[in-house]
């Protein structure tokens, strides 16, 4: 399986450095075969001893079946919010990642417009656009604070409404 996956690998890096690779990583005595052996034989100790404790507790659950409901819910919660934890790592991960990504792709992008264009001409080019940006945001602001001033005066009308309401009932309040 690691061989046919290498090979697809393999097929995209130069000769020397494919041959290089597939004898430093698919080598039977080299260390990361010997690394992939040891924690195969761990993973497989482990899991007996995982499999021996749960037959215990499925034992011990037959003659005491309170705790045992008690311990398995505890132990569900328990694994329950380890996945969580980790799949909101993954997610931050990924997140980071993905992030970083598309900072790079900016700045290789700027770049490439740089040496395509000239440096003159790409200043230029992101003057104009600031300016632009600018001027939307100059409309956005004036468009928010016209909203702002229109919600504001429904709010002291319908404040006075209820004020005028509440006198006209006699109310002290």
């Amino acid at each position: 399986m690691e061989a046919y996956i290498f090979g697809l690998v393999a097929d995209l890096l130069p000769p020397e450095m494919a041959a290089s690779a597939r004898h430093h990583l698919l080598r039977p005595d080299s260390p990361l075969q010997s690394c992939k052996r040891q924690l195969a034989a761990t993973a497989r100790a482990g899991l007996v001893a995982v499999t021996d404790v749960a037959a215990r507790a499925l034992a011990a659950s037959d003659s005491q079946g309170a705790v045992a409901g008690v311990v398995s819910t505890l132990a569900v919660l328990a694994v329950s919010a380890l996945l969580l934890r980790w799949v909101g790592r993954l997610v931050l991960w990924w997140t980071r990642f993905t992030l970083r990504l598309a900072w790079w792709a900016f700045v290789v992008a700027l770049c490439a417009c740089v040496w395509q264009r000239g440096p003159v001409a790409t200043l230029q080019n992101v003057l104009v656009g600031a300016g632009a940006l600018m001027r939307y945001l100059v409309i956005l602001r004036d468009v928010w604070l016209a909203e702002y001033n229109r919600y504001e005066v429904q709010e002291r009308q319908q404040q006075q409404r209820q004020y005028t309401s509440s006198r006209a009932r006699g109310s002290a309040w």
